[in-house]
């Protein structure tokens, strides 16, 4: 299989994200965001990637990768399924086969110190009045995305 070196980080979050969508029954442009949490919605969750210490490898012999940070959040109205969604995620991480080797994704996991945390919190829904907070259960699951950035990759 082959990526362009450009193309290689946007395609390692795409597949990711895809198969987390698939495993959640959950739907882009409706539960599901790739990037940012929409600060008006609910029952919603969001993946982003990028940043981390600049860990690479290069070499003879071994594939260009990088090592980025990254996160999984959420909103939910009640926490039960702000719960049940990370543990969805969970299950789906705590199998190798999963993320290992998938396209030019190398590996993606929980970072250390990566367990699945629901905090209270609150939003204003869109179209709601400006003083009008509703309490919701934020979560977020710390990650790191390892992927291929080499030009042609084995399956």
């Amino acid at each position: 299989m082959s990526v362009e070196f450009a193309e290689s980080w946007t395609a390692a979050e795409r597949t990711v994200f895809d198969r987390i969508c698939t495993h959640t029954s959950t739907k882009e442009g409706g539960n599901a965001a790739l990037g940012a949490l929409n600060p008006g919605l609910c029952d919603i969750w969001a993946m982003t990637t990028g940043g981390g210490a600049a860990d690479s490898t290069w070499g003879k012999g071994c594939f260009g990768t990088l090592v980025m940070d990254g996160a999984i959040t959420g909103r939910w109205l009640e926490r039960p399924k702000a719960q049940r969604f990370a543990m969805q995620v969970v299950e789906l991480l705590n199998k190798t086969e999963n993320f290992y080797h998938i396209g030019n994704v190398q590996w993606f996991r929980m970072s250390a110190g990566g367990l699945p945390n629901t905090i209270m919190g609150a939003f204003v829904p869109y179209g709601g009045e400006k003083n009008l907070a509703v309490t919701c259960w934020d979560l977020t699951i710390p990650v790191e995305l390892i992927f291929n950035t080499y030009t042609e990759y084995g399956t």
